[in-house]
């Protein structure tokens, strides 16, 4: 089997799960991002979206591992985080209380991407995030 065309390219990368690796999978994503076509802006958002739902994942989960894949052509990106047990309801996040600094990661991915939803995968629950060009 051949090497996959770059639109058809999903690159995957497995960390600990811990803070420490936040830049890894911020640098991650934005390599995958460019390599298909995204543009600056795009990789931005694509980069927040993950530090935000890695830090989620890591914060309210017990997994030792957390695996982000990006998948992308010149017209939609998809990122995939993995271990998301612990967020049970992602539809539509409520504002976040402008008094408290946490509580906007969910708020954030939700206002960024085109498409939010949680995937059961093997019997564990991954985010599931599209954004759109354009």
């Amino acid at each position: 089997m051949g090497v996959p065309e770059s639109s058809e390219r999903d690159r995957q990368l497995t960390v600990s799960a811990e803070f420490k690796n936040l830049g890894r999978l911020r640098e991650h994503v934005a390599t995958a991002a460019h390599e298909t076509g995204a543009s600056d802006d795009i990789v931005e958002q694509l980069q927040l979206v993950v530090s935000e739902l890695a830090t989620n994942a890591m914060q309210y989960n017990d997994a030792d591992m957390l695996t982000v894949s990006v998948r992308g052509d010149d017209s939609s990106w998809t990122i995939e985080v993995s271990n998301a047990d612990g967020l049970a309801e992602i539809d539509a996040p409520a504002l976040p209380n402008p008094d408290v600094l946490a509580g906007r990661g969910l708020f954030l991915v939700d206002a960024v991407m085109d498409r939010v939803e949680l995937v059961d995968i093997d019997g564990r629950l991954h985010v599931r995030c599209v954004k759109f060009a354009g």
